[in-house]
């Protein structure tokens, strides 16, 4: 797809030195994953939410099953994706025990009449 530009971030925060190189490959993996989506022609929502899922899949992003633990220890993930087309943007949290949280937000956008979503 001619124009086509997709950008990812690994997160906020300093990164120790032993994990920057990890973290750089890891967020090329997740560009390059998304934009290969645009160049077959599948929406921008798909590209962003396989993008995102790499670094949910990746132990050097803190994401999915590896974000940040809460004040008692447990994983609260949280994800949010919009649609630039409908300007649907949902968002879902407090979640536990779930890979991918960018797919349950997706899926709370195109299945459901809710804005935002906790379990």
């Amino acid at each position: 797809m001619v124009g086509s530009t997709i950008i990812v971030h690994g997160g906020a925060g300093e990164w120790p030195r032993s994990k920057q190189a990890a973290g750089l490959s890891g967020v090329r993996e997740a560009a390059t994953r998304g934009f290969k989506l645009l160049q077959q022609g599948k929406s921008s929502v798909k590209a962003v939410e396989a993008a995102v899922m790499e670094m949910e899949d990746n132990p050097v992003f803190n994401a999915g099953s590896e974000s940040t633990l809460n004040l008692v220890g447990h994983v609260d993930a949280d994800a949010g994706i919009m649609d630039g087309r409908t300007r649907m943007g949902p968002g879902v949290a407090l979640l536990r025990h779930t890979k991918n949280p960018i797919s349950l937000a997706r899926l709370v956008m195109e299945k459901t009449d809710h804005a935002f979503a906790c379990w």
